[in-house]
């Protein structure tokens, strides 16, 4: 039974329905390269290429478009000619208000990458396997190249929700609902 007071949300309700397409889109790639190739082929040289060039391209796409668009934040590094790094973290005044379902999108994307390569990555570590890997024989020990896919998947992931929240203005966002979201 549904909550009368909960409504559906659908991405066209979305203010920007391609940039929370997209917000998913290059993690499940990534996930699905690193599943499924490593099962196609005995080595794991395409699985590593492959997931780690769509975890760059999501690194890249939720950095520098969806923070942006679906957030209002956005943050990069500056080298100054000293040497020095200087980083910038931006947000949009106050006043702006996120929609609901951009907000759910993006940061939810954030969370499921992160909670699917440190699930990933704790099993590999562990040598643990669930029933469904078994049945195709997708890992079969530890493996060092695994280890290092999972490594960088979670690292961007981690590197990208690291600047965003720096960026944040308003941490408790991510916490509770807040009145700067819109229900549209």
């Amino acid at each position: 039974m549904v909550n009368a007071g909960m409504k559906k949300m659908h991405l066209d309700q979305s203010a920007h329905p391609f940039a929370c397409f997209f917000s998913f889109f290059w993690k499940a790639l990534a996930g699905a390269c690193y599943i499924f190739f490593s099962w196609i082929w005995s080595d794991y040289v395409y699985a590593f290429i492959s997931t780690v060039i769509f975890a760059s391209f999501d690194f890249y796409t939720v950095k520098n478009i969806t923070g942006r668009l679906l957030m209002g934040l956005r943050w990069w590094c500056l080298n100054a000619e000293d040497g020095n790094e200087h980083w910038v973290f931006e947000s949009r005044d106050t006043e702006y208000k996120a929609h609901k379902v951009d907000y759910i999108c993006f940061w939810g994307s954030m969370v499921i990458g992160i909670l699917f390569w440190g699930l990933f990555g704790f099993m590999n570590v562990l040598g643990l396997r669930p029933s469904w890997v078994i049945l195709f024989s997708v890992f079969e020990n530890i493996n060092l190249a695994k280890a290092v896919i999972n490594g960088v998947c979670l690292l961007f992931l981690i590197v990208n929700i690291w600047g965003f929240l720096k960026c944040s203005t308003g941490i408790l966002l991510l916490i509770s609902w807040s009145p700067n979201l819109k229900n549209q």
